[in-house]
């Protein structure tokens, strides 16, 4: 599982940037009202470039989509609940030790 990440332009809100980097890197035209924000963590320490930001939106879909990856990403893939990979990327693992991942049950 991964989370589109990526720092954001000067001037850019978080919005903004993740609805850029949906079309840019999976070929995803969505409209903002479609972005759904579960949380963000600031704070957490990174290797080379200090403290981030990390913000978490849902995008809400009215039908099933399968991105137009670009060449920064090999794959994708629907998982079941009892199904999710075991392994995660590091913004994944810091949302699930939040809680973050949990409050979508609530939508």
């Amino acid at each position: 599982m991964e989370f589109l990440r990526r720092p954001r332009r000067s001037g850019e809100s978080p919005r903004s940037a993740l609805l850029r980097e949906l079309a840019e890197e999976a070929g995803l035209r969505v409209k903002e009202k479609q972005l759904v924000k579960i949380g963000q963590v600031s704070g957490e320490r990174r290797s080379r470039s200090g403290d981030c930001e990390m913000h978490y939106y849902l995008l809400r879909l009215e039908r099933e989509v399968v991105p137009r990856l670009n060449r920064e990403h090999s794959n994708f893939g629907w998982f079941k609940p009892k199904r999710l990979p075991t392994k995660f990327n590091r913004p994944t693992t810091i949302a699930i030790k939040k809680g973050l991942l949990g409050s979508l049950r609530q939508l």
